[in-house]
């Protein structure tokens, strides 16, 4: 163990600086560390799921042979689902069945987060900055706690991440064909991991240049093992074509982006303006104090690393979004690049001058993070501490339930998704299914017989002559709203204004959260 790693042993064993003894004291913390940032995931792992979570339900609800056509519909390859398929039919049809793979890779993540950094430095210290950053992280908890493909993904670039890491350092056959497999995982997962590989490509050629001809990495190797990749990613292109054709869509809810977003859309103060003052603020006390201020550049290659994996995507993203050659400028999109943070802050504080230092810096950043970003920010701010989507869609289909008195009643769903403004032009059945996933995943409907009709996100109060004749003839409708109440009451305002002006139609409205239930019927 370098220098690095003794600094953890000086500061925690009391003057008892055996490796066995730190090395015990490092994953008993860890341990600690991980069970915390399992606590704060279970907590609201049960609340109703949102929209999205909802899109993931229906993916699963049935066979295996609806997982292909279900996925694609929704812009994603059928490589996530199988996860949620798999704890849905091992532990039931629940919130946090649904929700078990992303938590199990959440958690997962810290102690991963902790590996890394310790391999790259030896310093047990900075891992565990970094493990604890990554357990109190609001958007890497809410990811845990999302059944979407999200969590797993940061889970997986990290693996890969290290596994290229081993290729550039040992390109043996082995090395090489782990990173092929994770890569094509990756782009499986999500196609947004597109921003990952061109981070690498970025970090190889700078140290192909720097190092020139003993780079191990040879350009040979690499072009075969891109190569190899493209080849296993060739079956997902038709897909890729269909979703860039739509890409239009992505405008009506990500913005163009200005230059201060390039540097607010991630916590950048907080991961890497906070202990980069740190690290100065070191260098100048031991200035002061008269001692040496030099810095160690032993690990200024895993420094490099990290930062092309937080800033090229980062830039990329905001490059084609401010040229509306894709709206890609948005957390989601760039959750690969998401983690790239909490290990700058991690190697920062492992470059601190002098062990009680790094000490009170990475007790210092920890305690920023959470009054400012993390948990306890949130709670202060009346956030709470529960990080879901904030819809609740089980409470409103629950409420329907009870309030069908008929039975028969239609019942008009406005998902609010971007696709179903399409309804109006291309009524094919497999897109009124998705648009009505809401109420055929698990939270379901008691009478099947019911007659149900999606309704377009814009302008979803102008009903067709048939829509309205049904009302008429049922003497009433339900409806489910995703949006604000007073969304709801417009729509249903229009409704009522094409209906019989003879007849008066009362309405009864349940607000949720996000979601609005509301009964209409025929007047007395």
């Amino acid at each position: 163990m370098g220098q690095a790693g003794n600094v953890f042993e000086y500061s925690t064993t009391l003057g008892d600086r055996s490796e066995k003894y730190s090395h015990v004291v490092a994953i008993v913390l860890l341990a600690v560390i991980t069970s915390i940032g399992l606590a704060l995931r279970l907590n609201g792992i049960n609340t109703s799921l949102w929209l999205d979570e909802l899109h993931t339900a229906w993916v699963v609800a049935d066979g295996l042979g609806n997982l292909p056509p279900r996925a694609l519909i929704g812009n994603h390859t059928p490589v996530f689902f199988s996860l949620p398929w798999s704890s849905v039919r091992l532990l039931g049809a629940t919130e946090w069945s649904l929700r078990f793979p992303s938590l199990i890779a959440g958690t997962g993540l810290i102690p991963l987060v902790y590996l890394m950094i310790l391999q790259w430095t030896g310093c047990r210290l900075g891992a565990l900055l970094g493990g604890s950053l990554v357990a109190l992280d609001p958007l890497c908890m809410f990811f845990s706690q999302e059944a979407r493909v999200y969590a797993v993904l940061q889970f997986c670039a990290v693996l890969q991440v290290l596994v290229f890491w081993y290729v550039l350092q040992r390109p043996t056959i082995w090395n090489r064909s782990l990173n092929i497999l994770g890569s094509a995982l990756l782009w499986y997962l999500h196609y947004t991991s597109v921003w990952l590989f061109c981070a690498e490509l970025v970090f190889y050629l700078l140290v192909a240049t720097v190092k020139k001809r003993i780079h191990p990495y040879r350009l040979g190797k690499s072009v075969c093992d891109a190569t190899v990749f493209l080849l296993l990613a060739l079956p997902t292109i038709p897909h890729v074509i269909g979703i860039a054709s739509r890409r239009a869509n992505w405008e009506r809810f990500v913005n163009v982006p200005d230059t201060w977003d390039l540097l607010t859309l991630f916590p950048l103060d907080l991961y890497v303006l906070l202990p980069a003052g740190l690290l100065g603020a070191s260098f100048v006390w031991r200035v002061i104090a008269g001692r040496s201020p030099r810095l160690q550049l032993v690990h200024a290659n895993v420094f490099v690393m990290t930062i092309c994996w937080l800033f090229v995507p980062l830039v990329l993203a905001w490059l084609t979004s401010v040229t509306n050659v894709a709206r890609l400028f948005f957390p989601r999109y760039l959750v690969i690049a998401y983690v790239a943070l909490i290990v700058f802050a991690a190697l920062t504080c492992t470059k601190m001058v002098g062990p009680w230092i790094r000490i009170v810096s990475a007790g210092l950043v920890v305690i920023v993070a959470l009054v400012t970003h993390g948990t306890l920010g949130q709670f202060t701010r009346g956030a709470g501490v529960e990080y879901h989507g904030g819809e609740d869609w089980r409470s409103a289909i629950r409420w329907i339930n009870d309030h069908d008195e008929t039975r028969t009643a239609p019942l008009f769903v406005r998902s609010g998704l971007i696709e179903a403004d399409i309804l109006r032009d291309t009524p094919r059945q497999e897109l009124r299914d998705y648009c009505l996933f809401p109420v055929k995943s698990l939270y379901g409907l008691e009478h099947s017989n019911r007659p149900l009709v999606p309704l377009p996100t814009s302008a979803a109060g102008q009903l067709t002559q048939p829509q309205l004749n049904s009302i008429r003839q049922g003497g009433g409708a339900l409806f489910l709203v995703r949006g604000s109440h007073s969304d709801a009451k417009t729509i249903v305002k229009q409704v009522s204004s094409r209906l019989d002006q003879a007849t008066t139609w009362q309405s009864e409205f349940a607000p949720f959260d996000g979601v609005t239930a509301i009964q209409m019927k025929r007047g007395e």
